[in-house]
């Protein structure tokens, strides 16, 4: 039998959105708020059919939402959310209860919904690029208490749910008429930490992940109370983080991460022992800048991998588990974007052919070693991560 053990690096960094980049301003606007039943479709579509005459009346303007109007080209798309007329804006929120409400049947073996589907707020994006082709979106954001169910299992996620309607590329097609190339429903989910999470942290890591794009041309805008959630601070002591109440539960997070690695990547006869805290650092995103509004924290594990064949010694190495985005909500509460899916880095176990995401010494430890780029970036460290 083959013994390599193989295993990849994926670090937790902030993925972009493959037509509109990722993000980078906020627009100070005041909030707004709005509810609705999401188990129910009918009164929903019964909003939306019962204001007709009332809107017809107070659209003055004429200009109009039409969702099956061709957009005439990538040339003509709106750059910033103000250049939407009132009543359109007000069609499109309209709309996007009617998108959501479908998303939710076509995935009613997913979710349990036992709460109503507030209203969060909006993000605008857009990219003006020099070399590929102009792009916008619209995401109209709304939250919900219940659970969903995990992929392939009986478990279930509980808490707030996130779902939003996503309209990209949107333009005027005529005087009168806006329009945008496609629309649809998602859910937010990229939080992936396995216990309960509540509106204000999923909200705060969503617009860290949405305010992340590093993408030349990018602009964002968020409104209608979206903007709120930007009022975080970064998480910058490691002391800080170890007396936080979520501290707890981040460490349980990296546990089942490096249990869900070893089950995934090890052959039968490696064994290991139950994952241990063992410190952490703290590292911000650009070393030539101060540390701004976003650090990812990394929690280091030890654990004893064996050998049941007794083909390597019993051997002591390092975990490290990435949570990027790591800072304070507005209201204080310890959050982050996303966790690494697998430790950081590989190496080899002693002399042997088996590879591992894990490291046997501290200065061997990927973004501490001696010769990383990354030092330059490490704003503070538990002492026994010091050499």
């Amino acid at each position: 039998m083959k013994r390599v053990l193989v295993s990849c690096l994926i670090a937790a960094m902030f993925t972009g959105l493959v037509a509109c980049g990722d993000n980078a301003s906020s627009e100070n606007t005041t909030g707004s708020e709005s509810s609705v039943t999401a188990d129910s479709g009918a009164d929903v579509e019964s909003q939306a059919d019962s204001g007709e005459e009332d809107k017809a009346k107070d659209n003055k303007s004429g200009v109009h939402y039409d969702k099956d109007a061709k957009i005439p080209g990538l040339d003509y798309l709106v750059k910033s959310y103000s250049e939407i007329p009132d009543e359109v804006k007000e069609e499109f929120k309209e709309d996007s209860l009617n998108i959501i409400q479908q998303y939710l049947e076509e995935t009613n073996n997913t979710y349990e919904i036992d709460g109503d589907l507030k209203y969060e707020g909006y993000y605008f994006q857009h990219v003006e690029s020099k070399t590929t082709a102009n792009s916008n979106q619209i995401l109209y954001v709304y939250t919900t208490t219940g659970s969903r169910c995990e992929v392939n299992s009986t478990d279930k996620t509980e808490g707030t749910l996130c779902f939003y309607a996503r309209y990209g590329n949107v333009c005027p097609v005529d005087e009168h008429t806006y329009g945008c190339a496609d629309k649809k429903g998602l859910e937010y989910f990229d939080y992936v930490a396995k216990y309960e999470i509540d509106e204000e942290r999923l909200m705060t890591s969503m617009f860290i992940k949405e305010g992340a794009s590093t993408t030349p041309g990018y602009t964002q805008e968020a409104g209608d109370g979206m903007e709120k959630y930007g009022n975080y601070t970064p998480l910058t002591k490691v002391a800080d983080l170890e007396k936080d109440p979520s501290f707890e539960d981040m460490k349980a997070v990296g546990v089942a991460t490096i249990d869900q690695y070893m089950e995934n990547e090890m052959e039968d006869n490696i064994k290991y022992t139950a994952p241990e805290y063992y410190g952490a650092y703290i590292m911000k995103h650009d070393k030539d800048e101060d540390v701004g509004k976003v650090t990812s924290s990394y929690l280091v594990f030890k654990s004893v991998i064996s050998d049941t064949e007794g083909l390597i010694d019993d051997t002591e190495v390092l975990f490290t588990i990435s949570f990027s985005g790591t800072c304070y909500t507005e209201n204080g509460e310890l959050t982050y974007g996303t966790v690494s899916s697998d430790p950081v880095g590989q190496s080899e176990l002693g002399d042997s052919a088996y590879v591992i995401s894990a490291y046997e010494k501290v200065e061997d430890l990927y973004h501490l070693r001696s010769y990383s780029q990354s030092l330059d970036r490490i704003i503070d460290r538990s002492e026994v991560l010091n050499y």
